[in-house]
């Protein structure tokens, strides 16, 4: 058997390590709560538990704050949000609630129904061209909201007037491709060598945006709307795309479409009366000059009766966009 000895404390010392007074109170307690001498987790817990927390050092945590409870009520209900069915009815803010800001005015929001049918009474708060919706219709309903006809919507809301922005021009004037007179019908051959510089192909569609009003462009058609969402899409793709243009009577391609050009950017401003203005440039193989088929003058503008009209500055000659050649 071992025999069990006595020994005092210095003797102990030399045998076993001595920890420090700190490394102590970690273990059985004693501070104050100063950075110096920080409560262990286990005081904090129990100062917790009891009520008595006013804040301190707390070992491995630095300084914990005084526990602060926060409460809060609200006098409404949840019908004054909402009413009637199929997710429609009235904003039913109370305009006291939150300072005022419960109120749409206080947000330049008329009062009135809203439903996610496509519909509301947003009239006089913004407007948009005749016959365009602003991308903003439900999902559901994969057509528009504010006015806009649900007919050709967009319903990932991305392309109606009110969400663009400018976009700069998506294709170099290093690859323009201009006239050729051993080609001098080859405007769409041109284009689509325009297009195969950044690797693009048009397709074999056609989305058609005017009538034909006796071989010249007549009013916009109810699909004109695709035609501009799938120019829009190109663009924010980072893809020109080539459109169909009329500018005389003449009786080749459809009886309407006479020459083709590459839309190859977009520009957003706003008139003097704040209307919002949309302008896509061009480059036009009519000319065989890089200045003149690129310019910036190469404009052409949406049209509040939702028409894509413009000049050819080098020639004077007026184009309205007949059909739009969607990219492969």
């Amino acid at each position: 058997m071992r025999q069990l000895t006595r020994k005092n404390l210095d003797e102990l010392a030399k045998e076993m390590p001595v920890i420090s007074e700190i490394q102590q109170k970690t273990f059985i307690g004693g501070g104050n709560g100063t950075s110096t001498s920080p409560y262990t987790a286990a005081e904090y817990t129990a100062l917790c538990a009891s009520g008595t927390w006013d804040g301190g050092y707390v070992d491995g945590w630095g300084y914990v704050l005084q526990e602060v409870v926060v409460t809060g009520s609200y006098s409404g209900s949840e019908n004054n949000y909402s009413s009637g069915s199929n997710g429609s009815g009235n904003f039913g803010f109370d305009p006291n609630q939150w300072g005022g800001r419960g109120d749409p005015s206080f947000w330049g929001i008329p009062s009135g129904n809203v439903s996610d049918s496509g519909s509301s009474d947003y009239s006089g708060w913004y407007s948009y061209p005749s016959g365009y919706n602003d991308g903003g219709g439900s999902a559901n309903s994969g057509g528009s909201s504010n006015g806009g006809s649900s007919s050709g919507g967009n319903s990932n809301g991305n392309n109606g007037p009110g969400n663009l922005t400018g976009i700069s021009d998506v294709l170099s004037s290093s690859a323009f491709s201009g006239y050729r007179s051993s080609d001098s019908t080859g405007c769409q051959t041109r284009c689509k060598e325009m297009l195969a510089q950044v690797g693009v192909e048009m397709s074999d569609n056609r989305i058609k945006m005017v009538s034909n009003d006796g071989g010249r462009a007549g009013n916009a058609l109810s699909g004109a709307q695709q035609g501009i969402d799938t120019i829009n899409s190109a663009l924010q793709n980072g893809k020109p795309i080539i459109v169909g243009v009329d500018y005389k009577i003449e009786k080749y391609n459809d009886g309407l479409e006479d020459h083709f050009i590459v839309i190859v950017g977009r520009t957003v401003s706003s008139d003097s009366s704040g209307n919002q203005v949309v302008e896509y440039h061009y480059f036009d193989p009519r000319t065989s000059s890089p200045n003149a088929g690129t310019s910036n003058d190469n404009i052409l503008t949406l049209t509040t009766d939702g028409k894509l009209i413009g000049t050819f500055p080098e020639t004077d000659l007026n184009y309205t966009v007949t059909s739009v050649r969607p990219n492969k």
